[in-house]
């Protein structure tokens, strides 16, 4: 039979009947109803795909079983997880890689290199925003505003290190069935993605100010007002974290937990769909902080190599 030979396949059918895989008395064993493709078939209310897919049941008056067919990019026992666009979560990457109800150390090989490398990065991770923070910290540093632009990296890097780790342990726990309050699952889906994305973008932007703090002082020499500068910086600072909230804020209110039974199996995912409009201008969004950073950074770097190469030219006109 097709479900035993694949232990991934959900579902198979021909031009006759529609066969479900499922896991009975841990066998796997396919349930077939009649089936015709070139029609539509309506699931019952209690049963429903998300995000336009299309859902198939073995009984029209007292359906047990249901499938869902999902449209390109979206999968998911209900249709509920995408990879489309910029929605793919750490949920979508990993979640049906996660065994339910089975010990962390008899997981897939996929989690446990996941589990390894996540603590490997939070390790080094951690040890590298310590001296980051240690360096940073001194006052000296603070003179300028790229020691103040760097603080707050470092800062950033730090609390994005363990908020991964934080988010990586709760999926994990969550699809094992280690953790069920509710309340708590959906605090941390409502707040640990907007955190990681807030962080992100304040990171892309810190380090980008950095790069034109260098362009300037490249361009102005030691001739400018640096009490300004400093103070200036803090304001920049400010708008950047104001900027990151505005433009992430739309993430914690479209965000819910979506449960999904699956026979004797529950799985608690933390999704996000947002309505068109608001995907458009999340995309945009997205889009906006990685190329505008780019760019200027980008900018910055021609700026300085060309000074750079004009003031040692003109050093060796001096010398001749």
């Amino acid at each position: 039979m097709p479900c035993q030979m694949n232990a991934l396949l959900s579902c198979f059918y021909d031009e006759q009947r529609f066969c479900l895989c499922q896991q009975i008395n841990q066998q796997r064993v396919a349930n077939c109803f009649d089936f015709d493709p070139y029609t539509q078939s309506n699931c019952s209310d209690r049963y429903h795909c998300e995000n336009d897919g299309e859902c198939f049941q073995e009984d029209s008056k007292c359906p047990k079983y249901f499938h869902c067919q999902c449209p390109v990019c979206y999968y998911g026992t209900r249709c509920q997880l995408t990879t489309k666009g910029f929605s793919l979560s750490l949920d979508a990457i990993l979640g049906y890689h996660i065994y339910p109800n089975i010990n962390i150390f008899n997981q897939p090989s996929a989690v446990l290199t996941s589990s390894i490398l996540s603590t490997i990065i939070l390790i080094i991770g951690i040890i590298n925003s310590i001296l980051s923070l240690i360096t940073f910290k001194n006052k000296k540093t603070h003179d300028s505003a790229c020691g103040i632009y760097l603080l707050c990296t470092s800062i950033i890097n730090f609390l994005l290190i363990i908020i991964f780790t934080f988010k990586f342990w709760i999926l994990i726990m969550t699809q094992i069935g280690s953790i069920k309050n509710e309340l708590f699952l959906n605090i941390q889906c409502h707040s640990l993605d907007f955190l990681l994305k807030f962080c992100l973008t304040m990171d892309q932007w810190l380090t980008t100010f950095v790069s034109v703090e260098r362009a300037y002082i490249t361009i102005k020499g030691i001739g400018f007002n640096n009490n300004k500068r400093k103070s200036l910086t803090k304001w920049i600072i400010l708008g950047l974290i104001l900027i990151a909230i505005v433009t992430n804020i739309h993430d914690p209110i479209y965000r819910r937990l979506h449960k999904e039974e699956d026979d004797e199996d529950i799985r608690i995912w933390c999704i996000v769909k947002y309505p068109r409009v608001i995907d458009i201008v999340d995309s945009v969004m997205n889009i906006f902080h990685f190329i505008a950073p780019f760019i200027i950074n980008l900018a910055s770097a021609i700026i300085i190599i060309i000074i750079n190469a004009r003031q040692r030219a003109k050093l060796k006109t001096k010398q001749k």
